[in-house]
């Protein structure tokens, strides 16, 4: 089992506000709105363990620990949340623990499971950056267009705190960029 810590209130906050726009999400585009609810309520279940044990707990699982992970432990919690709805809760369903792994950098093919959690984790009602509720509007009625500037937001905002850019967050704007591309 994942050694999970508690919560902090205001991320427990942030995850009941990310599974409630799931739902809302969910409905908007015929996903099944309860396994959107539930991919909200467990996405940063791991993000309280210690960095310095991150590693150790991704590798024992067999996760993927690249340089970009290497770098920033932190960028496993979604992976090690994922790990922990199976062991720890016992569930099985790939599709929403694909969507919990994928939830903080992207992937280059995302279901509409994934992007939903990655909107809803970027534009939540209580995030307060600039554009964020002008992007959460659009991600009802432009799913992909939604996805298309939360990547671009988070590629920016990487380069101005002089972050390294995931490789999977590079992966999915290139993508984003084919115009045969249908997401």
């Amino acid at each position: 089992m994942i050694p999970l810590k508690p919560l902090k209130e205001k991320r427990m906050a942030h995850c009941v506000s990310v599974a409630k726009l799931c739902y809302d999400l969910a409905l908007a585009y015929d996903v099944d709105p309860m396994r959107a609810y539930l991919c909200g309520v467990f996405h940063d279940i791991a993000r309280e363990i210690p960095e310095d044990e991150m590693i150790p707990l991704a590798k024992a699982r067999n996760i993927p620990v690249g340089e970009a992970e290497r770098r920033s432990p932190l960028l496993l919690h979604g992976a090690l949340a994922a790990a922990a709805m199976a062991e720890n809760y016992g569930i099985g369903d790939e599709e929403m623990l694909n969507a919990v792994r994928r939830h903080t950098v992207g992937a280059p093919a995302m279901t509409l499971l994934d992007k939903i959690l990655f909107i809803a984790d970027k534009t939540e009602p209580l995030r307060v950056y600039d554009g964020a509720a002008s992007l959460r509007e659009l991600a009802f009625t432009d799913l992909n267009r939604a996805l298309a500037l939360a990547v671009e937001n988070e590629i920016r905002y990487c380069e101005e705190k002089g972050y390294s850019v995931h490789p999977d967050t590079l992966a999915l704007r290139q993508r984003r960029a084919e115009p045969t591309e249908i997401l």
